[in-house]
Formats: C-alpha cells, sequence, structure tokens
C-alpha cells in the first residue's frame, strides 16, 4: 500500500451526475486503485466550487488546459450520458491537447466498446484513449511502411491483378479499372483505384442504361438515409443492381480494393486508415463526422477489420475517430495482421 502512493495517477471526472458519481464510488471504494480523484469538472457554472460526495468542483471543461496544469492531473474519466458528439468531441480534443490520458464513458460509443477490448469501472464501460504525440516521426514511420509494403505486394499480387482483369473483361464490357473521386486528407479530393465491379455506363446497351440509371438514383437516396442514420447498410448495398457477378465476388472478399495500393504508394492514401468518402456522401456530414479526415484514408481500418457492414454509419466513424485518436505503429501492424482472416472469409461483407 505505501509503494502505491507513490504511482498513484492524479485524475479528474468530467460530469458530476449519475455516471460521474459511480465512477468516485467504485475508485474511491476500491483499495487497489491507482487513481487518486482530484476533483469534478462540469459544465453547469453554478457547481463550480461546490463539493458533490465529498470531492469539489474544479471548474468547467472549457478550463480543462487551465484545471490539468494547476492540479497536475494524468487522466480524466468523461463519463456524461447527454452529451451530442459534437461537444464530446471538443472536450476529447481540450483533454488532448492537455496531454491527459482518457476514458470516455457514452452511449456514443457503444458499438465501439461492443467491437473493441473495454474496460469497466463500476459496471460502466468505458473507451480509453492514451495520451500519446501524432508528430513528425511518427508520420514518417508510418510513411516508410506504406512506401516498403505497397510496392512489395504490388509485385506479388501481380498475378491476381492478371487473373481479375481477364475475369472482368470476360464478365462486361468496360475497363478492367475505376477510378473515382473521393474525399481524402483534409478534405482534399483524389482519384482512387479500384478493380470495376459495376456495369460501365459508357459501354452498357440500352437496357443495361436504365437499370445502371435507376441503380445510381437509389444508391443516392439510400446513402442520404443511411449516413443521416435512417437505415441499416444491409437496407441496399447487399441488392446494388449495377454490380456485375464478377463484381459481386470481388466486392465480398474486398478484392476490388487491392488497386488503391497504387494510391498508397503515390502518398495519397495510407495501408491503414480512416474510410475515404466520395464527394456526394460527403455533402450529408455533419460537421463532427468530418473529423475523420485529419489523416490520410487507409486500404484498410478498424472498421473493415471490427465491423464492416453490422454497424451503422455513425458507429462507423466513431470507429475511424478511435483509429486516430490512438494510432500507433504496432496499431496498424495490428490492423494489417486482422486483415488477412477478414478478406479470407469475407467476414461482414456487404454482398452476403
Amino acid at each position: 500500500m505505501v509503494a502505491r502512493k507513490f504511482i498513484l495517477k492524479r485524475a479528474a471526472i468530467i460530469g458530476a451526475g449519475e455516471h460521474g458519481r459511480a465512477v468516485l464510488k467504485y475508485w474511491s471504494g476500491n483499495p487497489l486503485s491507482f487513481f487518486k480523484i482530484i476533483g469534478f469538472i462540469d459544465d453547469n457554472p453554478s457547481l463550480k466550487g461546490k463539493s458533490i460526495d465529498g470531492v469539489e468542483v474544479l471548474g468547467t471543461s472549457g478550463e480543462i488546459g487551465e484545471i490539468a496544469a494547476r492540479y497536475r492531473l494524468a487522466l480524466v474519466v468523461i463519463a456524461i450520458s447527454n452529451i451530442e458528439k459534437t461537444e464530446l468531441l471538443e472536450i476529447i480534443d481540450r483533454c488532448r491537447n492537455a496531454g491527459l490520458s482518457l476514458h470516455v464513458i457514452s452511449a456514443l460509443f457503444s458499438k465501439v466498446n461492443e467491437k473493441l477490448e473495454a474496460e469497466q469501472y463500476g459496471g460502466l464501460t468505458t473507451y480509453r484513449l492514451e495520451a500519446r504525440e501524432n508528430g513528425v516521426v511518427r508520420a514518417a514511420v508510418k510513411r516508410a511502411l506504406d512506401l516498403c509494403v505497397s510496392p512489395i505486394l504490388l509485385i506479388l499480387l501481380a498475378p491476381v491483378f492478371g487473373i481479375i482483369a481477364w475475369a472482368i473483361k470476360r464478365d462486361s464490357k468496360g475497363p478492367v479499372f475505376y477510378r473515382s473521386d473521393v474525399v481524402g486528407r483534409n478534405e482534399k479530393i483524389f482519384k482512387a483505384y479500384k478493380f470495376r465491379t459495376m456495369l460501365d455506363r459508357d459501354c452498357a446497351d440500352e437496357k443495361e442504361k436504365r437499370l445502371y440509371e435507376t441503380g445510381y438514383r437509389q444508391h443516392l437516396e439510400f446513402m442520404k438515409d443511411f449516413i443521416q442514420g435512417r437505415k441499416k447498410e444491409e437496407y441496399f448495398v447487399k441488392n446494388e443492381p449495377r454490380l456485375t457477378k464478377v463484381g459481386r465476388f470481388l466486392r465480398k472478399y474486398s478484392l476490388d480494393e487491392l488497386p488503391q495500393l497504387i494510391n498508397v504508394f503515390r502518398g495519397q492514401m495510407s495501408l491503414v486508415g480512416p474510410r475515404f468518402c466520395s464527394p456526394s456522401e460527403f455533402n450529408f456530414y455533419e460537421s463532427w463526422k468530418k473529423r475523420r479526415f485529419q489523416v490520410k484514408p487507409g486500404v484498410t481500418g478498424l472498421w473493415q477489420v471490427r465491423a464492416r457492414s453490422e454497424v451503422s454509419y455513425d458507429d462507423m466513424i466513431m470507429m475511424d475517430l478511435y483509429y486516430i485518436q490512438n494510432r500507433s505503429f504496432f496499431f496498424d501492424l495490428e490492423i494489417l495482421l486482422r486483415t488477412i482472416p477478414v478478406v479470407l472469409t469475407g467476414k461482414g461483407s456487404r454482398t452476403k
């Protein structure tokens, strides 16, 4: 017990409501806890300076940087149930800027916790963020990994590219590759490469053109509803009328995305990162969702290996934001290794 006193982490709880008090009770009553609760932080200004369950309210979330420095905090727990995504992410940013490790307790992260290794505090599930610097060195290491791995994979997969190209040409008229405008890092548009999986409008006959136009209109309507949480992905994507037979197979095993290794080599993408989106999807984004464009998009990512079509669009973005907050060389390596069985089995495929 004496030794433990020397390694206690000074912590504060953001939110003096039910969740925050439950965390306080758990940590205060746990003799093995390595956290010393310094106080609450709450956005109700009338609570500042008052005591709740014997612990002082130190200030509001807007004062996190000042509070962290004054009380030498190492960690905070965000324990607020009724909070909007934008507000929660802003608080997370302030904590990160103050160099604080984080535990987040919020229903907004329920799917993130379900798909990741979560921790429990007094029966409350937490989403964890470590205080890490994502500076020049880390970015250089990530780029070096991309530059080393992408050309090797392109060479090794050349025979697979040839077989896929042959199958696409036999199955339908049109080019082998499809280049589309997508939104990448810092919301910049670039051309992403994929194997063509749909009918090519320029080479289609009149019947196929009508089918294509119908599918395109349905796709736009679906994407608006999907992004805004009104429909599940399974509702439309699995019945996409423009998909070719070969295209359906390629999508099931994510083989259509292999040409994006070219984008990785060119520096437009990374091996691991958030999913890019089309400009039409981007038009439906709320401001908090645009945070996923802080880094380069990836060929694979946390969502692809942990959830794929099993979660909503909002949950997918939450998982992307979790990756951005926790990205590291070893996290990237873990995701790359997890990608292999997902691709081989087609788990969570959108075309099953």
